[in-house]
């Protein structure tokens, strides 16, 4: 391992250098403040990661940088702090990443501004902006071998405001652009993404991000019990009856389940296991036939459910959802919500033949549009949820926590 590290103080320079190497693992806390600005850094660094940061002190501004490169498990957070905001950086990797990183700061404000990129078996990129008028949080993960990320994200805080833009790429999907981060900047909307790819050890994998503006910190998810686990994402559809009309984009659908009639008696049938759950109506009758296509730029307030060939072949699907912030009974209001299924995978109404069921994937996606998050603790009673978070084969039932979870948001 090589760490580095530079401080640079006007009419004064002194250099602390470390070369470590022998050992798995090692940390460094770094931390340096000026006329009421601060900068922190906690590194957790594997020994085959080279690190390389600077610091300049000049007339009570901070000028920082770093560059990160390696394998293994790195971790890395950064906290920027001045008058009356706040920028919190995370970085969590297991297995190869690079991370290039500048920030200016001053009491009054902080521009901070990222690469990084992912793969292997884990990886997340968090940034949380915050002032005295909103905050701005992002959250952008995979879970299973094979997964990768690629972030350029900009972070802007004042005292006034706050706000991220820039590109997220998770599995080849773009979850996050400048023209979402306009959107969420609008003080409106928030942005989720959940989704599932096959993993290179055979495996499923999970990759999703979260994007919101607020006036005012979330509450977090809530848990059931240890024999009923469930996962709220903090949205749901807040109107008695919701009857969410679902949309079916004929085109492009695979040659193994090119008959659109079972595909939407697929659907029917997933809405029908979640409708039965609740007294609520949670679902409108029958799926409506659209040309629309499934757009990460702005909600169009239909929820459509389309085949594509996504340009990664491991990602099996996702569900990306639109939420407005405003809250009733502490819930934010979901508004739009879609479902992507990857053309590249072999479909099929069963899961024979090592194929994937269409209806256990879409039960689980509408699982996400309704307001829960996956599960991935391994006891047994996580297993046997449509919400567990790795695909298991064919599932044709709701596990107790599912409908714990539902009840939870909708009522028995």
């Amino acid at each position: 391992m090589r760490w580095r590290y530079s401080v640079r103080m006007l009419y004064y320079t002194f250099v602390l250098l470390a070369f470590l190497v022998g050992a798995p693992a090692h940390g460094l806390d770094f931390s340096v403040s000026t006329n009421g600005v601060s900068i922190s850094q906690d590194l957790q660094l594997d020994r085959s990661t080279s690190f390389e940061g600077l610091t300049v002190l000049n007339h009570g501004n901070i000028l920082h940088g770093h560059d990160a490169m390696g394998s293994g498990d790195n971790k890395l957070l950064e906290t920027v702090k001045g008058h009356r905001y706040q920028i919190d950086n995370t970085i969590d990797s297991s297995g190869t990443f690079s991370s290039t990183a500048s920030t200016a700061a001053s009491a009054d404000f902080a521009a901070y501004s990222q690469d990084t990129r992912a793969g292997g078996d884990a990886g997340y990129v968090g940034t949380d902006a915050i002032s005295s008028n909103n905050e701005m949080h992002l959250g952008t993960y995979f879970d299973g071998s094979g997964g990768n990320l690629d972030v350029h994200l900009s972070t802007g805080a004042t005292e006034g405001g706050a706000i991220i833009s820039g590109t997220a790429n998770v599995n080849g999907i773009e979850c996050y652009n400048d023209d979402i981060s306009g959107i969420l900047a609008s003080g409106d909307l928030g942005r989720s993404v959940d989704g599932i790819y096959s993993a290179t050890n055979g495996g499923v994998g999970t990759f999703g991000l979260n994007a919101v503006n607020l006036n005012a910190k979330t509450s977090g998810t809530t848990s059931g019990a240890t024999s009923s686990p469930y996962l709220l994402t903090g949205y749901r559809w807040n109107t008695k009856n919701p009857k969410i009309q679902l949309y079916l984009n004929k085109a492009n659908h695979p040659s193994s389940i090119s008959d659109v009639g079972s595909v939407k008696s697929a659907i029917i049938a997933s809405e029908g296991l979640w409708d039965a759950s609740t007294s609520q109506a949670l679902f409108a009758s029958g799926i409506k036939d659209t040309t629309a296509q499934v757009s990460n730029k702005a909600p169009d307030y239909l929820n459509v459910h389309s085949f594509m060939p996504l340009s990664d072949a491991r990602t099996i699907a996702y569900a990306q959802t639109w939420y407005s912030r405003s809250t009733v009974g502490g819930y934010y209001s979901a508004l739009d919500s879609d479902v992507v299924y990857n053309t590249k995978f072999g479909w099929s109404f069963g899961g024979s033949g090592g194929s994937i069921d269409f209806q256990t994937i879409a039960s689980h996606e509408l699982g996400h549009t309704l307001g829960l998050l996956d599960l991935y603790t391994s006891d047994s009673s996580s297993k046997t949820q449509m919400m567990y978070g790795y695909y298991t084969g064919q599932k044709r039932t709701l596990g107790s926590g599912d409908k714990a979870g539902i009840q939870k948001l909708y009522g028995a």
